[in-house]
């Protein structure tokens, strides 16, 4: 993947990765404790 030529679109793309990662390990761990029912 190349990255774009300016800096302010190569940093709101990884703050939307950052984000969606916190997104799913947050579902993920309410997932886990729903089932394990922590």
């Amino acid at each position: 993947m190349r990255m774009p030529a300016n800096p302010a679109a190569a940093k709101v793309l990884v703050n939307g990765v950052v984000v969606c990662f916190i997104v799913f390990i947050v579902i993920t761990s309410s997932f886990i404790m729903d089932i394990y029912h922590v």
